[in-house]
């Protein structure tokens, strides 16, 4: 009898999604089965489930995900990024994303665009390929997926986010440049701004300020080391007017818009340095446009940048 897992299917926007159980699937050459210990959920999942991003349906949702290796096909040596031999057992995660490596995006180093992009968590359920998400048991990992050997010691809590949220703020900071003695402005303490807050402080930054709602959210931001946190009640002002009267003026150098508010974004204008840059890292759901004069980018020399996937 073939062996088989179940699966958390999401089918319609906000509905409850159904216990489901599928066959294991046979491996094809480059192809990993991963049994998953743990996932956890993103934004964007929550997003999708409410309808608030496109997403297919009927799908797996989660891609932050770590799990032991259950299967490999037979007689085939797997490697991971690093190049450490792969075996059954071995606690990995991997990239939420998988890229052709060959089309023109690819080439041009932007993978995470490519033409024939697939991403875990995001795919529909189909034969062959049911377990493509991790509110599941398994996981089964495509060819040219990206592997990363993990250390069994570290809680398999702290592991989940590596694909995604700490992927994201990493990739945010490197393409700020240096970090070391500049002032950083932090919009949201979610995730992804507790994380940065971390990156930033063991880089050097010289000021780390963070604004949220939330005065928990803040709390933690504060121990993971921000040096100021402002606390924006919503009822009381807009973020732009809050912003404005809480720093008195005061400039940054790196800004990271980890909330995907409009509002925010608008908010960040208002406080960048000459020579500062804007990173977009949090607006991966539709969004209203934001506005900003051309003169101004021009004769400050700003620099807005967008990381995803």
């Amino acid at each position: 009898m073939d062996e088989s897992g179940k699966a958390m299917v999401f089918s319609k926007i906000g509905e409850p999604l159904l216990l489901k159980e599928f066959k294991l699937p046979k491996l094809k050459k480059g192809e990993v089965l991963v049994k998953i210990k743990n996932c956890t959920l993103c934004k964007s999942d929550l997003h999708t489930f409410l309808g608030r991003r496109p997403g297919p349906t009927p799908s797996v949702l989660g891609h932050e995900i770590v799990g032991e290796i259950y299967d490999l096909p037979t007689h085939e040596e797997a490697l991971d990024y690093n190049g450490a031999q792969l075996q059954k057992g071995d606690l990995i995660t991997w990239a939420l994303a998988v890229s052709c490596g060959k089309c023109n995006h690819c080439q041009k180093g932007f993978p995470q665009k490519c033409d024939q992009l697939q991403k875990y968590g995001h795919l529909p359920v189909h034969e062959g390929h049911q377990f493509n998400g991790g509110l599941a048991e398994f996981i089964h990992l495509k060819s040219g997926t990206t592997l990363f050997k993990l250390k069994p010691e570290i809680p398999t809590a702290f592991l989940s986010p590596l694909n995604c949220s700490f992927a994201t703020v990493k990739a945010a900071l490197r393409i700020s440049g240096s970090i070391e003695n500049k002032n950083v402005f932090v919009f949201g303490a979610g995730m992804l701004g507790v994380l940065a807050v971390a990156m930033l402080q063991e880089k050097g930054a010289n000021k780390i300020t963070i604004v949220d709602p939330s005065s928990y959210r803040l709390g933690i931001a504060e121990k993971f080391g921000a040096d100021k946190i402002l606390q924006w009640k919503k009822n009381e002002a807009t973020i732009e007017k809050f912003v404005k009267d809480q720093l008195n003026n005061e400039k940054f150098d790196i800004i990271l818009e980890t909330s995907g508010s409009s509002k925010a974004i608008d908010a960040s204008i208002q406080i960048m340095d000459v020579g500062a840059q804007l990173i977009l890292v949090g607006s991966v759901f539709p969004v209203k446009d934001f506005q900003i004069n051309a003169e101004k980018i021009l004769r400050n020399l700003w620099q807005i940048k967008g990381v995803h996937n």
